[in-house]
């Protein structure tokens, strides 16, 4: 399969292919002929005298004998190599990536046309698509999911190994409905990526899923939330947060301040390198995705521990210089 091209990855090979057809029927026509032509029960003995050409019938029986049998062999083979499905070979990226978006009730319709258009200017920003095509393989896998108590595969696994490619599935986000909300299910959406890496055709580096959500999980207890984080990471998969208007959700139980920013960090994110992007208001939201797909991207693992980018405007707080340097060496190796 052409690496260049945008196709969402089916989730099984065909059996056989044309090509397989026409190098095995002929031979498999070959086969039925022989065994047409052998008859190995018909002999002359009765039309020739008894002597040397009763031997020569027994040679001649022996021979077409011989033939039936290895048509036959040669014809069992060949069926077995048809009817048996070849085995699918995985693509090979760079990071298997999944963007669950929050579409629930508590984000409006004017947030959620703008977190939407958020997601398709960062897939189409030069910054994002540099990262995607500058590892080591130099493609990534993309699939845009949106959840509230339920979730729906907005747009299936696709392979971005250029630009072109990126353009398409970004298109694709745009193209789709709306949907409504609902309530708030981390658990929910945590449990259902967690199994679409299974069987899509895609072998990857890393498995990201990137949960955005302005609330906690509206529908079960943090240790819910965090036995369905805790069944992703056994999966090996690494979970990271973007945290949208993070004020909306401070609370202040016996004095102890609660905010969604350390809720994610203590019971959603988790893995090697596991980070949360916080966002002050809408308006941050394009800019911190940007900077939050670069770097999910292009340079995972450089948080040893759980980390958090705050977004002041377009500035993200937090950020610091030795991260932006780890950042821009990885890329200049990775080009190399």
């Amino acid at each position: 399969m052409p690496r260049s091209m945008n196709r969402a990855i089916p989730k099984s090979m065909p059996a056989s292919s044309p090509s397989c057809w026409s190098s095995t029927v002929p031979a498999l026509r070959r086969c039925a002929r022989a065994f047409l032509t052998a008859r190995p029960f018909e002999t002359t003995a009765s039309q020739s005298p008894q002597g040397e050409d009763s031997k020569q019938d027994l040679v001649l029986r022996s021979r077409r004998r011989w033939r039936l049998e290895a048509s036959l062999g040669a014809a069992v083979f060949l069926f077995g190599l048809i009817g048996t499905p070849a085995a699918a070979q995985d693509i090979h990226v760079d990071v298997e990536l999944v963007l669950a978006v929050d579409v629930s009730a508590s984000i409006d319709g004017g947030e959620v046309n703008l977190q939407r258009a958020g997601y398709v200017q960062a897939l189409t920003d030069p910054r994002v698509i540099d990262a995607m095509l500058a590892g080591p393989l130099g493609r990534v896998a993309l699939t845009y999911v949106e959840w509230s108590e339920t979730q729906r595969v907005t747009v299936g696994w696709t392979v971005i190994a250029s630009r072109a490619d990126a353009l398409v599935f970004a298109a694709a986000v745009e193209a789709s409905p709306l949907p409504r909300g609902g309530l708030t299910s981390i658990t929910g959406v945590l449990d259902f990526t967690s199994l679409l890496f299974d069987g899509n055709g895609i072998e990857g580096t890393r498995q990201v899923i990137d949960v955005s959500a302005d609330g906690r999980d509206s529908r079960g207890m943090e240790e819910e939330v965090s036995a369905a984080r805790d069944r992703a990471l056994a999966r090996g998969i690494i979970i990271n947060g973007l945290v949208i208007n993070p004020q909306l959700e401070q609370t202040e139980v016996e004095g102890v301040k609660h905010d969604l920013d350390g809720y994610f960090r203590e019971v959603v994110i988790g893995g090697p390198g596991a980070f949360t992007v916080v966002t002050r208001s809408p308006a941050d939201f394009p800019h911190a995705l940007v900077n939050k797909l670069v770097l999910e991207i292009a340079a995972s693992g450089v948080f040893r521990s759980a980390g958090t980018l705050w977004y002041l405007g377009n500035c993200p707080v937090g950020f610091p210089a030795r991260l932006r340097g780890a950042t821009t060496q990885r890329n200049k190796v990775q080009r190399t």
